[in-house]
């Protein structure tokens, strides 16, 4: 497996891989934050894998917590945390599994108040405070999302007090849906994407000549959303809607019914918009992003590390039988097969 290479702890440990591991990486575009894991199988004939046995081969007789990287030529395509390690029954094989450096925000309960800030700015300081570092987060992704929320005038209040028992990932995915945002991660790193259009970058142009297979699933009516229902401060208690102000989405709720998107928290305005102008200025570009039905195909293509390809970058695609012509997608999950060396993509038009 010259190709490959898995380190735990910094040290080398690919002479011990049964196996070539599949990994897939979920982005959800429902604000619902997804925390990955990695399951490799190990040789453990001399227990090197089995804490307790003299030929373990870690410093104090423990595994839980060392890091864990997978490596394809040379490039970095997943991070973690070693969660546990199950043995066979015959202790003759090891199952490691890892998780990603964010799981622990699925645990924690907060304590966080802030006033009128940034949604993303404010996720980043969150993300920081509960000891994730700087190597672990896609600060880019923050800033830019910061800059397009600061230009439509988003700030907001947010309130999550200790006796609340919500967890971290509860108020991340809170601040991502009243930003139309995507939280999730990618190689290791947590992304905070806001969506624009046009997206201000296709990282990669997919030609029908680099494509392994592709299945379309055809126009889907799942994401539509064509009204919002948000409150702001000093709204009385009456949130308001698309028909409340520029009835954007009035064609599309004609065509295939109301489908509404709320935007506060649901649970007593623990975040609020400061003003009704910022409110409905993300309501419509829920509307602008998902009022129409909107394709989704699964496509593979071989692993090219020159194009750093992941599920962060959106890309366009060029298939003649489907009348593509530079169509722009957003992958909703990647599958990297390390065996036939492919990826295999699900996305979105985007």
């Amino acid at each position: 497996m010259a190709d490959l290479k898995l380190l735990i702890a910094g040290g080398d440990y690919t002479s011990f891989l049964l196996t070539r591991p599949r990994l897939t990486e979920k982005r959800a575009v429902d604000q619902k934050f997804v925390v990955g894991d990695l399951s490799v199988n190990m040789a453990n004939t001399q227990g090197e894998f089995s804490p307790g046995n003299g030929n373990f081969l870690f410093a104090g007789g423990e595994m839980y917590g060392k890091s864990l990287e997978l490596q394809y030529l040379g490039v970095t395509f997943w991070e973690g945390i070693v969660d546990h390690v199950r043995e066979t029954e015959d202790r003759k094989t090891a199952t490691i599994k890892a998780r990603n450096r964010l799981a622990n925000l699925k645990e924690a309960i907060i304590n966080w108040s802030s006033s009128d800030v940034n949604p993303a700015e404010d996720s980043l300081e969150i993300i920081r405070a509960a000891g994730i570092p700087d190597a672990a987060i896609d600060l880019p992704s923050f800033q830019r999302s910061a800059d397009v929320l600061a230009q439509l005038g988003v700030s907001v209040d947010v309130n999550f007090l200790k006796k609340k028992k919500k967890k971290t990932t509860f108020v991340l995915e809170s601040l991502a849906r009243v930003s139309n945002a995507d939280l999730f991660t990618a190689r290791g790193k947590i992304y905070f994407k806001v969506w624009e259009s046009p997206s201000p970058i296709i990282n990669i142009a997919l030609g029908e000549d680099e494509i392994v297979s592709v299945q379309r699933d055809g126009k889907q009516t799942r994401y539509i959303k064509n009204d919002y229902l948000v409150g702001y401060s000093g709204d009385g208690g009456n949130p308001v809607d698309d028909e409340d102000n520029n009835d954007v989405g009035s064609e599309s709720r004609g065509q295939f019914g109301t489908r509404t998107q709320e935007l506060d928290t649901g649970d007593n305005d623990n975040i609020i918009y400061q003003t009704q102008a910022a409110a409905v200025a993300v309501g419509e570009k829920y509307i602008a992003r998902y009022s129409q039905p909107k394709d989704v195909l699964k496509v593979s293509f071989p692993i090219d590390v020159e194009t750093d390809f992941s599920l962060a970058r959106d890309f366009s695609m060029t298939y003649d039988r489907f009348g593509y012509s530079d169509k722009a997608l957003t992958p909703l999950s990647i599958t990297y097969d390390f065996g036939r060396k492919v990826y295999t993509v699900e996305a979105l038009e985007l």
